[in-house]
This record gives C-alpha cells, sequence and structure tokens, in this order.
C-alpha cells in the first residue's frame, strides 16, 4: 500500500465523462463499490465536463457506498481540437485529472468510464513504478508505435518501431512525477502540433510523450476487447501464461472500440456482465430485441451458477 507522508492510506481513483456518458460511468463505479475489500479507502474524484447536479446525484445514488467528488472541469477542456474518431472533447479532462486531486495525493489510479473492475484494486497502489512517471498495459491490439493504428509519425519524432504503445484506459500515476514532468501539457501540446497524423487523441499523445517511459502492468489490468474475441494476435506479443490470465480472470474489462454494451447489437461476451451491474444502479436502458437476447443469456448464466 502507498502512503502518504501522514500516514493516509487512502487510494485516489478519478475518472471523466460528459453529460452523454453517465450510464457507463454509474456501472463503472458500481463494479468498484462491489470489489473492494476496503471501499471507504477510496477517495473517487469525478471530473464532469457538464454532468448536471440531477446526474450527479442519481449517479451518487447508484453507489451509496462510495463517496464520489465531482470536479467541473469544462473551462479546461481545449476548444481548438476537433473530435477524433469515436472521441470527444472530454476525452482530454483526464489530463487534468492529476491537478484536480485531494491535497497529499502520492499515487492516483485513472479509469476510463467503459470499463468494470472485478476484482480489489490493491496491486495497483502498491505496483513498483520503477521510477516511471506512469503505469498501463501494452496494448493486444496496437502492441508497437509502429503498428497501424499506432503512431504513424514515429520516424518523424525520432522513436523506435518496438516501442510498446501502451492503452490508457487504466494507468497508475505517481502523482509527484507527473506534476514535475507537466505530462499533461506536454501530452495535450503533442496532440496540438500532431492532429493530422493521430488516430486515438491523446492516447496516442501519451505513447509520443512518454515513448515507452513507462512501467509495463501485467495484461489482465486492461482486458482490451480484442481479448474476448479469437481474432486476436496477443500470443504473438506476450507470454502465454500472461494472455491466457488476462482471457480468463480479467482484473479489469476494458469495452474498447465503438462496440459498447449500451449500445444496441452489442455481441462483446463481456456485455452480460456489464447489464447485471446496471440493474444494481438507478439507471436502466430501453430494451431492445438485442438487449433482451443479452439478458436472457445474462439471467441464463446466473441460474447455471445457482
Amino acid at each position: 500500500m502507498i502512503e502518504n507522508h501522514s500516514g493516509d492510506q487512502t487510494r485516489h481513483v478519478f475518472l471523466c465523462a460528459d453529460a452523454n456518458f453517465v450510464v457507463p460511468l454509474a456501472v463503472t463505479l458500481r463494479s468498484l463499490a462491489e470489489t473492494q475489500d476496503n471501499a471507504c479507502l477510496l477517495s473517487i474524484t469525478v471530473l464532469s465536463a457538464g454532468i448536471p447536479q440531477s446526474e450527479q446525484d442519481r449517479i451518487q445514488a447508484s453507489v451509496p457506498e462510495l463517496s464520489l467528488r465531482f470536479v467541473s472541469i469544462e473551462q479546461y477542456l481545449p476548444s481548438d481540437i476537433p473530435n477524433i474518431s469515436h472521441l470527444n472533447r472530454s476525452a482530454y479532462g483526464r489530463l487534468f485529472g492529476v491537478d484536480m486531486l485531494p491535497s497529499g495525493a502520492k499515487r492516483a489510479v485513472y479509469l476510463d468510464a467503459d470499463v468494470i473492475v472485478t476484482t480489489d484494486i490493491g496491486f495497483l497502489f502498491s505496483f513498483d513504478l520503477k521510477g516511471a512517471p506512469v503505469a498501463a498495459v501494452q496494448s493486444p491490439t496496437i502492441p508497437h508505435v509502429s503498428n497501424p493504428m499506432g503512431l504513424a509519425q514515429w520516424r518523424s519524432i525520432g522513436i523506435s518501431p518496438r516501442t510498446p504503445y501502451m492503452n490508457t484506459g487504466v494507468l497508475v500515476i505517481d502523482v509527484d512525477a507527473w506534476k514535475t514532468r507537466n505530462i499533461g501539457r506536454a501530452v495535450l501540446d503533442f496532440v496540438r502540433n500532431n492532429l493530422e497524423f493521430l488516430s486515438l487523441a491523446d492516447q496516442d499523445g501519451f505513447n509520443g510523450v512518454l515513448a515507452g517511459d513507462w512501467a509495463e502492468l501485467p495484461l489482465r489490468w486492461n482486458q482490451e476487447s480484442c481479448l474476448r474475441r479469437n481474432t486476436h494476435f496477443a500470443y504473438s506479443f506476450f507470454p502465454r501464461d500472461e494472455v491466457d490470465e488476462a482471457i480468463n480472470d480479467p482484473a479489469i474489462v476494458h469495452f474498447t472500440g465503438p462496440k459498447k454494451p449500451w449500445r444496441r447489437g452489442c455481441s462483446d461476451t463481456a456485455a452480460p456482465k456489464w447489464l447485471d451491474l446496471l440493474e444494481r444502479t438507478v439507471y436502466e436502458l430501453p430494451q431492445t430485441p438485442n438487449r433482451l437476447r443479452s439478458r436472457i443469456v445474462s439471467v441464463g448464466r446466473r441460474l447455471l451458477r445457482v
């Protein structure tokens, strides 16, 4: 466990969402509430990009076990950067999250709001960063900066083609090192200067700025959607036992890409688990035929476990 100078064992976690993402955010927080050995140790900061007070209240009602702190970040979001792919301006909110943490925070964990947590995250607060400012999982979808969807300009900025490419949906952050190196500002500047090359906005920015200067978490701590399909190539880049563990016992399930469990027609095998969590929030989704089928599968699996 990482302690600050006062001996406090608080686990600082932050997430970012806008008004269109409140339901996924509530499900992510619900998964946290149900899996932590000591939920009372969590200090959760939600970076709000226009989430109204009424929705903040509903999100809190979905996780009464957790104490949430909403911080508005609209004034910090860049207005000169267009949406890239399926990402909008609110995606840049995490670049300012470290500055929004309570004073005294020494380590923080950032989570995308399209993940579900399946185990206690204490491991992330004791993980050895080995002097790096952040830890993340090397992406099985984009293993290296030179892969398709990686950094198109890796040559021109002098990065080795085999430099690992991180997925930034789960980050472990050394707060002091982040602030000293002003990483948030550096990533934002990288995005501004490379807009014509970017596929994944500030994720590309993180990889361009840090260029391998980050600690690698085990693959199970950010199970991308590709690992839930039979078409992945993870065994070509990662040890077999690490891939098997990530597939069979993920610590964090990440719905990467455009196929999300709250959208019609999602065939992701983890969608039923997401929908189960949704039922334990104050939110619900319209019951389309495809969603009904997912619910039937979910109920069937629960019956088999009884």
